[in-house]
């Protein structure tokens, strides 16, 4: 196997015509060149310079030799150039997945502040719930997703829990429940529910309530976009289940919905999630820990 360092004490005994002049420009002592050239003449089987006391000139061997070592760095240094670029192009870019439920006052706050700090990230983004998210982190489509944090550990995954969010039912502003201030569980034992996707946290919590006490809905329907689930509520007389960052938004946008906390709160942990074997881009980590600083000034938007 040929050795770099040795092509290149060739190469630059090729450009300078010198020993003595190449050991200079390489910072390396003319012995330690010569003994690298001989032995590298041995590896060939031929001699590849003519030396004498003055000049060293290169045999035919050596001038054939050469166009290929002048190949062999050229490309040497082209692939470690590339891998250079890769290497900033993959700390610059960063595939997020977010709870589009979760999100309403972190992702206005990154791109009023963080993102116009770094214009040559190159973010992209994912909705989707909890458990695809982790499914998805757990075979390398997502570096990162800000979702909600599972209950228990999961192999392969870290969380970095950014804070906690409390569940709320949202009703038609004209359903007889508006009229408590909270809403006890087993109020909506025969009421007509609708709840998001079941692979969803907030799914997962409300059925956990239902069985817990016993309450059984009327009728219950499932939708994984928020759109589908809130027209149920507004034009079929349901009452749906969203997370306070949901609810203050949908609020203030839609007057014809009411939104009551439960008498007995339900809530849970939202945060980043990530393998814990696959280093994150730098633009990654820098989001996380930025998110981290900053949550009390973009989460005092839900209040």
């Amino acid at each position: 196997m040929l050795d770099l360092k040795k092509l290149n004490y060739l190469a630059a005994i090729h450009k300078y015509g010198s020993f003595t002049q190449a050991s200079k420009e390489l910072y390396v002592s003319q012995p330690a060149i010569s003994a690298a050239i001989t032995s590298l003449e041995k590896q060939l089987g031929v001699d590849l310079l003519i030396r004498n006391s003055k000049s060293v000139t290169f045999t035919p061997a050596g001038e054939r030799f050469m166009i290929y070592t002048e190949h062999i760095l050229q490309e040497c240094s082209d692939a470690e150039q590339e891998m250079k670029r890769m290497a900033e192009s993959y700390d610059h870019t960063l595939r997020l997945g977010l709870s589009p439920s979760l999100s309403h006052h972190l992702l206005p706050f990154l791109y009023e502040t963080f993102f116009p700090k770094h214009r040559d990230a190159h973010i992209q983004l994912f909705e989707g719930t909890m458990t695809n998210h982790i499914t998805m982190v757990r075979d390398g489509s997502l570096d990162v997703t800000y979702n909600g944090i599972p209950d228990h550990p999961v192999d392969d995954i870290i969380c970095e829990k950014i804070g906690t969010t409390q569940i709320y039912a949202m009703l038609p502003h004209d359903h007889p429940l508006t009229k408590q201030p909270k809403i006890d569980i087993e109020m909506l034992n025969g009421e007509a529910v609708s709840l998001p996707d079941r692979n969803s946290k907030v799914y997962r919590l409300m059925v956990h309530e239902f069985q817990r006490y016993g309450v059984v809905p009327r009728e219950i329907s499932y939708h994984d976009q928020i759109i589908c689930m809130l027209d149920m509520v507004k034009y079929g007389n349901y009452i749906c289940f969203v997370n306070e960052s949901t609810y203050r938004t949908l609020v203030d946008t839609n007057p014809e919905l009411v939104a009551r906390p439960m008498t007995r709160p339900i809530t849970f942990d939202v945060g980043f999630i990530m393998r814990k074997d696959v280093p994150l881009p730098k633009i990654g980590r820098e989001l996380i820990e930025y998110a981290k600083k900053t949550s009390a000034q973009w989460l005092e938007r839900a209040d």
